[in-house]
């Protein structure tokens, strides 16, 4: 059984085309499924779950918000861990790219999103070695 949030339920349903009634949520970086969903393995009915919540973070916060990128990287995983790995490395190139430029290149989300951009790149073929190198030159250098 799938559980939701209740500000990811309520920020869908307020959003939806016909719930102009329905209360606004508090918060629109609230929008994110429980990660439970993914974890317990029920990826098909996560996925529109998760792809909702991107575009309700686009329309709310722009495309270039770091919480944007939080869902995009949310969706990147769950395509990771189904396998799809040509569409995780898209998502997260894009997550990436927006940590960067918005939060820096040494803030946690931007380190944890080029990990998981590199495991992405090796199982598509072995293009992340340039990555982790610049991942480890990071880490050794304290940043």
């Amino acid at each position: 059984m799938l559980s939701l949030s209740c500000d990811l339920y309520q920020g869908i349903a307020c959003c939806e085309p016909g719930q102009a009634g329905r209360p606004a949520p508090p918060d629109p970086a609230s929008f994110t499924p429980d990660p439970a969903q993914r974890s317990a393995g029920n990826y098909a009915a996560a996925r529109p779950l998760y792809e909702r919540a991107l575009a309700i973070r686009e329309r709310a916060l722009g495309p270039d918000h770091p919480d944007t990128a939080q869902s995009l990287h949310n969706l990147a995983e769950l395509f990771r861990v189904q396998g799809n790995y040509a569409a995780a490395e898209q998502l997260m190139i894009r997550a990436l790219r927006i940590y960067e430029a918005r939060l820096g290149p040494d803030h946690p989300d931007t380190q944890r999103a080029r990990r998981n951009l590199a495991a992405i790149q090796q199982r598509l073929g072995g293009t992340a070695p340039p990555l982790w190198r610049r991942i480890l030159g990071r880490w050794r250098s304290g940043r």
